[in-house]
């Protein structure tokens, strides 16, 4: 169970941590607040173990991406997934869990590129995954990006066509 997460640079949450988790939070505040930003910082660092959304059919990283308002194409679209669109930076999102592991998620912007939004495993994080096929470096990114090109191009083909 998640008993503490710490998130910077996503969206409109410059930092915040957040100790002391149970089964069931209420996350009360203003519009604006964070609320659902840090619900998405939680969906969007499960991509780490599943890229792919069932529910949606769709990666999680678009859902998250599209979810606000990216209509200006996914260039466009994905910068506002950083604070103040300040995309030199990394993405950071942290869990700290009941069993004392610690999983941090790291979200890198490739400026001029359609490599769409690179994702940083830290070694517990690769630990905590089952192994694929073969765990090199740049593996699970490709794969991660594979998933979410293979799922636009489908949205360019006729249904009628199974890929």
């Amino acid at each position: 169970m998640l008993n503490a997460i710490a998130v910077r640079w996503l969206r409109g949450i410059k930092q915040v941590t957040i100790d002391g988790l149970s089964e069931v939070n209420v996350f009360i505040g203003r519009n604006g607040a964070g609320k659902s930003t840090l619900l998405e910082a939680i969906y969007l660092a499960s991509s780490w173990a599943n890229p792919r959304d069932e529910l949606r059919d769709m990666p999680k990283l678009d859902y998250v991406v599209f979810r606000r308002g990216g209509r200006d194409g996914w260039s466009n679209a994905r910068d506002s997934l950083w604070y103040f669109m300040e995309t030199d930076r990394e993405i950071e999102i942290d869990m700290v869990f009941n069993s004392g592991r610690r999983l941090e998620f790291r979200a890198l912007h490739f400026a001029g590129s359609d490599r769409a939004i690179g994702l940083k495993l830290s070694e517990e994080m690769k630990k905590a995954v089952e192994p694929i096929h073969r765990w090199e470096p740049e593996y699970r990114y490709n794969l991660y990006n594979n998933v979410i090109l293979n799922a636009r191009a489908r949205t360019f083909i006729s249904p009628s066509y199974e890929l």
